[in-house]
């Protein structure tokens, strides 16, 4: 390696990953959705149409993200979606020396 050429790895997490994911796992996520309230955001359930009661009935499944009409946000998916995300999630930290600990990488 050259003097003052960092070593990068290049982390990628697709569509597929996040189906994966959904499939896996129960995961929830909001959906941001435009406003008239000050600031003019706020976050709703990415599905508020569940299917049923159930566990398996009412978690969240890939069509809920794809058919979203505004942002789907899952907070800290890096500490609990994949070893990808957690990678990413750490390798931040690492590059922040640590100045922010408290990072677990939104997506």
């Amino acid at each position: 390696m050259r003097p003052g050429k960092l070593d990068s790895q290049v982390i990628t997490f697709g569509t597929d990953d996040l189906e994966a994911a959904l499939a896996s796992d129960y995961l929830d996520a909001g959906e941001g959705q435009s406003s008239d309230a000050p600031g003019g955001w706020r976050i709703c359930p990415a599905a508020d149409d569940r299917r049923g009661l159930s566990f398996q009935e009412s978690r969240l499944h890939c069509s809920d993200v794809e058919n979203a009409k505004g942002t789907v946000v899952f907070n800290s998916a890096g500490a609990y979606i994949s070893s990808t995300l957690a990678a990413s999630a750490l390798a931040a930290l690492h590059g922040l020396d640590g100045a922010a600990s408290g990072v677990c990488l939104n997506m």
